[in-house]
Parts: structure tokens; C-alpha cells; sequence
């Protein structure tokens, strides 16, 4: 079983109050403070839920029932590779497991050939994924996962993600930055929110703003 849990939010959102207030032609500020804490980030949750990644850098844990093991399939469809959600990948801060012995280990990234660091036998290879590949960690080279305690959640793994920390729009950061067709869509769907506060389909629930799974499209992670 996996699960992640998020560690530490985005430090602030992706668009601001005025550009969402001009985008949506809205000329008071009775609900200024509504739509700071409500709007925008219920349209940036959307979004990156539509997305399935995430765009300020937040902090996130990702926690195993356990390493993952070998198949018949593995020479042929690659290694027990585990898969770090919500690219972009920034950084591992720590990945850790419980060894047999009960005691919490901490694994180290392998040199650039997949060898081991210093006299460690274990430790753990880093792909670091795409704008819409995510993150992906594998043994070392010829060596396999170390052996776990049975144990729920005994696998853990924190990691950094998102575009960057700017709070320009679209943010600064090394890959180039939030893309404006994202930046668009949260516009979009924080207007829809505005305008329509009630359930709007059949089931009770909001359908995203027309438009905004087109511009979100291109950039979608589809595989974790």
C-alpha cells in the first residue's frame, strides 16, 4: 500500500488577488479575503488535481508497506522501481526504511554509474523525471532493495516538488517557470468557482471551467 501525505503547503499561490479580481471583472473589494483564502486555492487544487502534479514547491511523503519485489516480468520490463508523484521532481530530503533488525536506515544516492557510496552495500538511483514524467528511484547497480521489517508504512520517502518558489507569475525557476496556458487555467476555473457557488451537475458536483482541461492538457502527468 501507498500513500502520500503532504508535509508543507505551497508558501503562496500561483496567481495573485489582482490578477484573478481583473481576469474575472470584478470591481469591489467586499470579497477580497473570499477569494484570497477560498477561490484561488480551491482553483489551483483543481488544476493540479486535474494535472496530477503540482506548481509552487511543496513538501510531500511518500510511505511504503514495503520495498517493491522482483516478477517474472522484471528482465524484460525494467527494475522494482519506485515512482515519486507530483512532478516536477525537486529533491529527496530523506528516504528511509526499517531493516529487519527493527531500526530505521537511511539509504544515500548511488555515484552517477550506479555504484554505492563509500562502503554502503545499499542505497538508491535517481531519475529525476520531467514537467510530466515523475521522479523515479531504482537500486543500485546489480544489487537489490535491502530487506524490511514487515511493518505498515515502513518504506518513507520526503520529497520536494513543483516548479519553483517565485512568487512572480509565471513563477521564476530553473525549468523556465509556471506555464502561462497553467497560469490561464487557474483564471479560469477561479472565475467559474466565483460565479458558481453552488453544485452545478447532476451528482452534486463542479465541473471544471470550459477550456481549462484543453490548456492543461499538454502538460498532464499521466502516469503517477
Amino acid at each position: 500500500m501507498d500513500d502520500v501525505v503532504l508535509i508543507t503547503p505551497p508558501a503562496f499561490e500561483p496567481v495573485t488577488l489582482a490578477q484573478l479580481k481583473s481576469h474575472a471583472k470584478i470591481f469591489t473589494t467586499a470579497e477580497d479575503s473570499y477569494i484570497s483564502t477560498v477561490i484561488i486555492p480551491a482553483a489551483r487544487q483543481a488544476v493540479e488535481d486535474e494535472l496530477h502534479k503540482v506548481l509552487i514547491t511543496q513538501t510531500w511523503l511518500l510511505k511504503r508497506d514495503g520495498f517493491p519485489g522482483f516478477d517474472p516480468k522484471y528482465e524484460t520490463q525494467g527494475y522494482p522501481t519506485i515512482l515519486i508523484p507530483k512532478p516536477p521532481f525537486q529533491a529527496i530530503d530523506f528516504f528511509t526504511y526499517v531493516d529487519v533488525a527493527g531500526v530505521t536506515q537511511t539509504l544515500t544516492q548511488c555515484n552517477p554509474d550506479g555504484t554505492t557510496t563509500d562502503d554502503n552495500y545499499y542505497g538508491y538511483q535517481l531519475d529525476p523525471g520531467s514537467e510530466t514524467q515523475p521522479a523515479r528511484l531504482i537500486p543500485p547497480w546489480a544489487r537489490p532493495w535491502p530487506p524490511s521489517r514487515r511493518l505498515p508504512m515502513s518504506v518513507q520517502v520526503q520529497f520536494d516538488c513543483g516548479y519553483g518558489p517565485s512568487n512572480s507569475s509565471p513563477a521564476t525557476w530553473v525549468s523556465g517557470g509556471i506555464p502561462p496556458a497553467i497560469i490561464q487555467a487557474i483564471l479560469l476555473e477561479g472565475a467559474h468557482l466565483y460565479y458558481n457557488r453552488e453544485a452545478i451537475t447532476a451528482d452534486g458536483g463542479k465541473e471544471l471551467a470550459r477550456g481549462v482541461s484543453a490548456l492543461l492538457r499538454p502538460y498532464v502527468n499521466q502516469i503517477a
